[in-house]
C-alpha cells in the first residue's frame, strides 16, 4: 500500500491477485466496508422582533450524531448495514 494510505490501481490489482489465490473452501472472501458519521448541528435563524427591542433567538445547544456502517460482498451482492 502507498505511504499516503490510499489504494492505487497498482496496489488494488496486487490485493485482488492475492485474494484470488484463496478459495471459498479456505475461508477467504472479498468484502468491501465503508463507514460514515452523520450528524445535526443547531442553527441560529433570524427571528422577528419589535423595532427597538433586542430579538431573542432561543435554540437548543447540542449536537446529535449516529454512525452508519455497511459491508458488501461484490461477487454476490450481499449487503449488511448497521
Amino acid at each position: 500500500m502507498p505511504q499516503s494510505g490510499r489504494l492505487s490501481k497498482k496496489s488494488c490489482g496486487e490485493a485482488q491477485g492475492a485474494q484470488g489465490s484463496l478459495s471459498e473452501g479456505e475461508g477467504g472472501a472479498l468484502w468491501a466496508e465503508d463507514e460514515a458519521r452523520l450528524g445535526l448541528k443547531p442553527v441560529i435563524r433570524r427571528v422577528w422582533a419589535p423595532v427597538g427591542k433586542r430579538p431573542v433567538a432561543r435554540f437548543k445547544r447540542g449536537y446529535k450524531w449516529t454512525y452508519l456502517y455497511a459491508f458488501v460482498r461484490p461477487e454476490s451482492g450481499e449487503l449488511y448495514t448497521g
